[in-house]
């Protein structure tokens, strides 16, 4: 046998053991549950001709997972879209039970927090936890997950420097626009389009009262002193419409032709509504803001192994299009940025992405908060923000809202889930821990505006 022969077969027999060592699922097949959802969504099965490297994983992970038999999951979905999602994983580790609990926001950051501080662990992936990552991340309870292989197939912006935290889907914020009202040639290409063309002057823009939607990312693609000055710009100058409604209800007034156009807008609403013949478009200008939603694991979880499998299966391309499918949540994975998974994707690919990390949510939703929340109250003619003592009378809509009296007067002040800072005890809490006759300090800008603060005894 020849020296080189000799050298090639011990090559093979090399990456077969690798193979086996990393434990990869057979080439062959693809499980039923994924090339049902591929058949549905009329995507061909080529595109996982890469999951066998995707799922890749060192064999002790396997076999840690076979002898741990579960993971546990607190997240958003209903039993139904996690059954869904879900089913290509139990169908390749049919070891692994999950257990998954739909969580409030409180129930997947703060109770979990107490919960492993008491060293009982209610979960060991940390979902969709928001700007509650700090406070996991001072208390060094998140995993370093840059060993997962499917790390890096995210986008750089949406993984943390030290491994602490991935996202694993992404919602994009841009323009919705009234076709029978806009032309698309006239939108701009950039933002500073609609501060330099007069056309969007005086009301033809509406803006809704959610700057970490689109400004925040600006602040972070741009940086603080852009920001600052296109805020000035497109409050001064422009004068848009400031709505107090949702984002949704502004995609449906832009639909019902009260206003022209309306930012920001999330891609998924204004693509359901287009699908039933409504007369909206939807315009990106660039950078495309983008928020994402972040996963991590917990260190020290009982069940460490099987968090791995079930992270980095939920990164590879058949957990990103398996998430999609039951939820059509926008897929984070870089292979996945196309028309089947994005929609109108026509007005993201190719420009430049302005990502929304935890540590931009850290380091400057506050600042970017006080300053537009200065423009906009000088713009409606609210008052200067001041904090008060109250006394709570009364909760309106589980603690959307608390009534209370101020130099015997009524007031109503609205309390935001994500935005008000909320606290009882020195305790952060969710609005809905709100009670009539708790004794607080306020800040607001006066009745009928949202409380930036609230600080209970």
């Amino acid at each position: 046998m020849s020296h080189i022969s000799i050298l090639g077969r011990a090559a093979a027999l090399a990456a077969v053991a690798g193979l086996v060592a990393f434990g990869a699922a057979p080439a062959a097949e693809l499980p039923a549950a994924t090339k049902k959802i591929l058949k549905e969504l009329k995507v061909p099965e080529s595109i996982l001709d890469d999951i066998d490297q995707e799922l890749a994983v060192p064999k002790a992970w396997i076999e840690g997972a076979r002898k741990e038999g579960e993971v546990r999951i607190v997240d958003t979905h209903s039993d139904k879209v996690h059954a869904q999602m879900t089913a290509p994983f139990r169908a390749r580790y049919p070891f692994i039970k999950i257990r998954n609990t739909r969580g409030s926001y409180q129930s997947r950051t703060t109770r979990v927090m107490i919960a492993i501080q008491a060293g009982n662990y209610t979960t060991d992936i940390a979902m969709d936890y928001g700007g509650y990552y700090e406070q996991f991340h001072k208390a060094g309870m998140l995993h370093d997950m840059r060993e997962l292989p499917n790390f890096t197939k995210v986008p750089e912006q949406a993984r943390g420097k030290d491994g602490t935290w991935v996202a694993h889907r992404r919602q994009y914020w841009c323009v919705s626009y009234n076709t029978n009202k806009i032309k698309k040639a006239d939108l701009p290409k950039t933002w500073d389009g609609f501060l330099d063309d007069p056309r969007w002057r005086n009301g033809m823009m509406a803006i809704g009262n959610r700057p970490q939607l689109w400004i925040l990312m600006l602040w972070g693609h741009y940086g603080p002193d852009y920001a600052k000055r296109y805020m000035a710009r497109l409050f001064n100058e422009v004068k848009p419409q400031l709505r107090k409604e949702g984002m949704n209800a502004l995609v449906s007034l832009t639909i019902a032709g009260e206003l022209p156009l309306a930012v920001p807008s999330s891609e998924y609403r204004v693509q359901l509504s287009q699908e039933k013949g409504a007369p909206v478009g939807y315009h990106c200008p660039e950078p495309v803001p983008a928020s994402m939603a972040e996963m991590g694991i917990f260190k020290g979880n009982p069940h460490m192994n099987a968090a791995r499998l079930y992270v980095n299966w939920l990164l590879s391309k058949e957990g990103q299009i398996a998430q999609f499918y039951a939820s059509r949540s926008v897929p984070i994975h870089e292979g996945l940025q196309r028309k089947e998974f994005v929609p109108f994707a026509e007005e993201i690919q190719g420009k430049k992405i302005a990502l929304r990390a935890p540590e931009l949510m850290r380091d400057s939703s506050v600042e970017v908060q006080k300053i537009w929340g200065e423009h906009w109250a000088k713009a409606t003619g609210e008052g200067p923000e001041r904090t008060v003592s109250i006394k709570i009378e009364k909760i309106q809509k589980k603690g959307a809202a608390v009534d209370f009296k101020l130099a015997g007067k009524p007031e109503t002040a609205a309390i935001s889930g994500s935005r008000t800072t909320i606290t009882v005890g020195g305790k952060k809490v969710r609005r809905n821990a709100l009670k009539a006759g708790l004794e607080c300090q306020i800040t607001y800008r006066g009745s009928g505006t949202e409380a930036t603060a609230l600080a209970c005894k």
